[in-house]
């Protein structure tokens, strides 16, 4: 799945400067974060119902690189506020995948 989600992701307008290292790196970081949000151990496959919600995930953490830890910035008038955790609309996907724990 990973080749999958690199080569999905890649097909993305923006993301052709992005080396394919740090696309690895952060598909890797997002399974984990999945797998905890979703209760899935790590010798489970995903569902194919995942795969949109982890392009998705991944697409975000592009977006919000360089910006970490900036909720908002104003400059010369113009202004920018950074969403806070995933956004609703995602949020409801990734807990449709959630396994209860056992």
């Amino acid at each position: 799945m990973d080749e999958q989600l690199l080569t999905a992701i890649q097909l993305r307008p923006g993301v052709e400067n992005i080396s394919a290292g740090l696309l690895s790196d952060l598909i890797a970081d997002v399974q984990i974060e999945l797998r905890d949000l979703i209760n899935y151990p790590d010798d489970v496959a995903f569902p194919g119902a995942a795969f949109p919600v982890l392009k998705e995930m991944v697409l975000l953490k592009i977006n919000r690189l360089g910006y970490e830890g900036i909720s908002s910035t104003s400059i010369s008038g113009v202004s920018e506020n950074f969403v806070n955790g995933y956004p609703s609309d995602l949020m409801k996907k990734i807990m449709k995948l959630r396994r209860l724990r056992l």
